[in-house]
C-alpha cells in the first residue's frame, strides 16, 4: 500500500467528482448540506442510503448526521464520494460559563477496507474541516500489482481538526469520504473499496455538551433535545 503519490486516473477522478457535487440544504437547518456523488436523495431524510452516482457506476455513498457517520463504497471501476456540512454549537450544562471560548478536537476515525486482484487499483481518501480550516487525509492507494492480491484496512486511521468555539456561538463542521477504482469497468470483480468516517468530538470541557442541528450529541449530560437544538436552529434562520 502506498500513500506517498497518486494513482493515474483514480485520485483526479474521485476528486474531481467530490468537487463537483451538487450541494442541498435540509429544512429547519438550512446551513446543513450534504453532496452523494452527483446526486442527492429525495424526499430529505436524515439518514440515508444516497443513490449511486450514476445508473452505470455501482458505487454507493451514505451519510448519518446523527450519529457522525459518512461512507462510500465502490467496485471496479466505480466512483464514489459523500460530503456533509452541519451547524455545531456548544451547550453548557454545569459549571460551564456561557460565552466562553473552548478548544475542541474533531476527529474522523476511519474504517473499512479496500482489496485488488489482477491489474486494478484502489484509492480512498478523507477531509474533516471547520471555518477556514480544511485537513485531508494522504491518499491511500493500492496501485496495480501484476495480479496479485492487495488488501489495506483502515483500522485505528484518524484524520482530525482542532476547532475553536464560542459557547452559545455554533460554527460549521464539514466531513467527507471519497474512493475508487479502475480498469474493467464497474462490477468486474477486481478491486473493491468500502470505506468510511465516524465523527468523534475530543477535549470538550466538563460541563459541556456539543450539540449538531441535526441531531449528533457528544460531552457529558445531554439536555433537552427539542430546547437545545432548537437554539441552533433559530440561530441560523
Amino acid at each position: 500500500m502506498q500513500s506517498t503519490r497518486v494513482g493515474p486516473q483514480i485520485l483526479a477522478a474521485v476528486a474531481i467528482m467530490l468537487l463537483a457535487m451538487s450541494w442541498r440544504a435540509w429544512g429547519d437547518c438550512p446551513v446543513s448540506q450534504m453532496a452523494c456523488g452527483t446526486v442527492t436523495p429525495s424526499p430529505p431524510v436524515l439518514t440515508t442510503e444516497c443513490l449511486p452516482t450514476d445508473v452505470t457506476s455501482g458505487g454507493t455513498q451514505s451519510y448519518d448526521w446523527p450519529n457522525g457517520r459518512i461512507a462510500c463504497s465502490a467496485g471496479t471501476g466505480c466512483l464514489s464520494g459523500a460530503a456533509t456540512v452541519d451547524a455545531y454549537d456548544s451547550v453548557t450544562v454545569t459549571g460551564g460559563t456561557p460565552g466562553s471560548v473552548i478548544h475542541i478536537t474533531a476527529v474522523l476515525n476511519l474504517y473499512g477496507s479496500m482489496m485488488t486482484t489482477n491489474l486494478a487499483g484502489a484509492d480512498a481518501y478523507f477531509w474533516i474541516g471547520a471555518g477556514s480550516q480544511t485537513v485531508e487525509s494522504p491518499h491511500y492507494t493500492l496501485f496495480p500489482n501484476s495480479g496479485r492480491f492487495q488488501s489495506f484496512s483502515f483500522a485505528r486511521l484518524t484524520v482530525s481538526v482542532r476547532v475553536t468555539a464560542i459557547d452559545g456561538t455554533p460554527f460549521l463542521l464539514r466531513m467527507g469520504a471519497g474512493c475508487g477504482t479502475s480498469l474493467n469497468g464497474c462490477g468486474a470483480g477486481s478491486a473493491s473499496a468500502s470505506v468510511g468516517g465516524q465523527l468523534t468530538i475530543l477535549d470538550l470541557p466538563p460541563g459541556y455538551v456539543l450539540l449538531s442541528c441535526q441531531g449528533f450529541s457528544a460531552g457529558g449530560a445531554t439536555p433537552a433535545r427539542s430546547e437545545s437544538w432548537g437554539r441552533v436552529k433559530i440561530r441560523y434562520r
